[in-house]
């Protein structure tokens, strides 16, 4: 049953896309909206050099002209892990959407024997950008991927338009319950004697961050493991981009800056980064919209692909791209 709360004045409720749905609202200001909800490759990847030394791979949905829309995938994970469907049926709202495999997974550069923080890899946005001719783009990132943005909106601010940032953190480790941030040291990672030792390991690892009403399939989860196999899974790279997160300056003080409007999406059963995370980024954003979704993971589950696309959409037109 939706509720709805706020300080001064009755406020709207508004549809729930799911059951178990509810909404909080602020009193005149979108940084006090809450909502409460109860693996394939796209036909082209291509590998672009971005000029810094620094080459990403993507793939990319609907018209080369249309407004860009950025996915960025968390720490370890690849651009496969950001669900097709999601990407093609924004893309059919009239966006070019873009996936990409940050540096250090998939089939983007690694690096070696490199220390490097999370700013080295929105150098590497800011040039892709850059080199796609989308500015400014609405940026999308998952967990990491949501920092990442962050930090591009404060670096480059004239690179974005708008920011979704699903299961993500305004830094880690600053004293907000929960979420320590991954290992920066290789061994606290596996090494894997082949692709079904591999599969294995994804399967345990979903199954952990799933949340109880969105289980991962373990026939997809089998799928995208073994894709993820197959472009390229380098356990060294999980640990530089662990010391990325770890390693970085905080920059919680600065999102109260931030000009472009936000969505943020955090899930109420999340293991890794726990419901506070969310409600404190949200509320250090100065136009912020928050959506908790009951029952969900460290996850974008593809039952919720239209939501997901509804809600991107949604702030696409505030951002002033609809």
């Amino acid at each position: 049953m939706p509720r709805c709360t706020s300080g001064a004045r009755p406020c709207d409720l508004r549809r729930a896309p799911a059951q178990g749905a509810t909404t909080e609202s602020g009193t005149g200001h979108t940084r006090g909206e809450e909502h409460h909800f109860a693996v394939s490759v796209s036909d082209v990847e291509e590998l672009i050099p971005l000029g810094n030394g620094t080459t990403l791979c993507v793939d990319s949905f609907g018209d080369p002209g249309a407004p860009l829309a950025l996915q960025f995938e968390g720490h370890m994970a690849q651009l496969v892990s950001t669900p097709e469907g999601y990407c093609q049926d924004l893309a059919d709202s009239g966006f070019r959407v873009v996936r990409v495999d940050n540096r250090d997974v998939g089939r983007s550069s690694r690096f070696p024997g490199a220390a490097y923080t999370l700013e080295a890899m929105v150098e590497d946005v800011h040039a892709l950008i850059d080199q796609l001719g989308g500015a400014p783009a609405l940026v999308c990132g998952r967990s990491m991927g949501g920092m990442v943005a962050q930090l591009l909106a404060l670096t480059y601010p004239q690179d974005v338009a708008g920011l979704g940032l699903f299961f993500s953190t305004a830094s880690v480790g600053r004293g907000v319950t929960g979420g320590s941030g991954p290992s920066a040291d290789v061994s606290d990672y596996p090494s894997f004697a082949g692709e079904d030792d591999f599969v294995a390991f994804e399967l345990a690892s979903l199954a952990d961050i799933a949340g109880p009403r969105y289980p991962f399939d373990e026939s997809r989860v089998e799928a995208l493991a073994r894709t993820m196999w197959a472009r390229g899974v380098d356990p060294e790279g999980w640990a530089r981009q662990g010391h990325a997160i770890a390693t970085t300056p905080d920059w919680s003080g600065l999102l109260g800056t931030l000009d472009a409007p936000a969505t943020v999406v955090h899930g109420d059963s999340d293991p890794i980064l726990p419901l506070e995370r969310g409600r404190d980024l949200h509320d250090r954003l100065p136009d912020s919209r928050l959506y908790v979704i009951e029952g969900m993971g460290h996850q974008q589950p593809e039952e919720l692909d239209d939501w997901f696309v509804e809600t991107t959409v949604a702030l696409a037109e505030r951002a002033g791209l609809g």
